[in-house]
């Protein structure tokens, strides 16, 4: 389950694909069109936050997990 006080870690390949990962563990594949969760979790809504790879700036995300 990710909590609200998780780091995720977000980095954008040149493929167009934003990637989320907690502790080198994929969670999330997010593309112009949609969004794939691929790892395991309970439903509900999480307010996680990420450090972008460029600058590192804490970025809040909501993820709707259904």
């Amino acid at each position: 389950m990710v909590h609200a006080s998780d780091v995720i870690n977000f980095s954008q390949p040149a493929n167009g694909y934003r990637v989320y990962s907690l502790e080198g563990i994929l969670l999330m594949q997010e593309s112009r069109k949609s969004t794939y969760l691929t790892a395991p979790a309970k439903s509900g809504v999480y307010i996680v936050r990420f450090l972008t790879s460029d600058n590192n700036t804490p970025v809040r995300a909501k993820f709707i997990v259904h």
